[in-house]
């Protein structure tokens, strides 16, 4: 049994009822007689990538795998965390989504895209059956202050001036005391050595005559 996608752009599209749907490794016909037996419909999602390659997946899960809550300063929102397609990791180009009604299990109906995902809590809430969609989505918590990662070059200029000439600064005191240090050294040797040669005749000369 084949359930049919009511779309325009894709009218021969359909889902197979046998097919293993990715993220519960269940049949979409078993999914689909799970949401009757609590009598509310069943939706799934079609992820079109930019290759033009298509796939179904179970609404709900595919809702959670790609889009987050987001809880700032400006209060929550709704925003999509990740944009490539979970079973190949191909760039997503649109999400649809389709819903199969228990009088209808044969044929599904078109619900709405990502865009309308974004900026309905109503239409959230028909995807997760009526339950908040907040409770199943992920959380992001986003209270940081913006750092700036760049510097203005009015800033980074004088800055790399001021850098240059501490830097300056410090190698030229550095060069100073090492030169004055090594003139003081050079001059202590100079003094010594004469003296030394001084005392040596002395020493020679208060030797006793007898002793040589």
């Amino acid at each position: 049994m084949n359930i049919a996608i009511e779309d325009a752009a894709l009218p021969s599209a359909v889902v197979k009822t046998t097919e293993i749907e990715p993220f519960t490794q269940k049949s979409f016909w078993e999914l689909c007689q799970d949401s009757f037996s609590r009598s509310v419909p069943h939706t799934i999602g079609r992820v079109e990538t930019k290759e033009g390659t298509h796939s179904y997946y179970d609404a709900r899960q595919l809702c959670k795998f790609l889009f987050e809550l987001v809880i700032s300063k400006e209060g929550r929102a709704v925003r999509m965390k990740n944009t490539s397609n979970p079973i190949d990791d191909k760039p997503i180009k649109e999400i649809v989504f389709f819903e199969i009604l228990l009088e209808h299990p044969s044929k599904a109906v078109f619900m709405g895209t990502q865009k309308i995902f974004l900026e309905s809590s109503a239409f959230r809430s028909r995807i997760f059956n009526r339950n908040d969609p907040f409770d199943a989505l992920s959380i992001n918590f986003v209270f940081k202050d913006k750092i700036p990662t760049r510097i203005k070059k009015k800033t980074l200029i004088p800055l790399c001036i001021t850098l240059f000439i501490v830097v300056f600064l410090i190698s030229f005191c550095t060069f100073s005391v090492m030169k004055g240090k090594n003139e003081l050294t050079n001059k202590a040797g100079t003094g010594r050595g004469p003296a030394r040669a001084q005392a040596l005749p002395r020493a020679h000369q208060s030797i006793p005559r007898g002793s040589e």
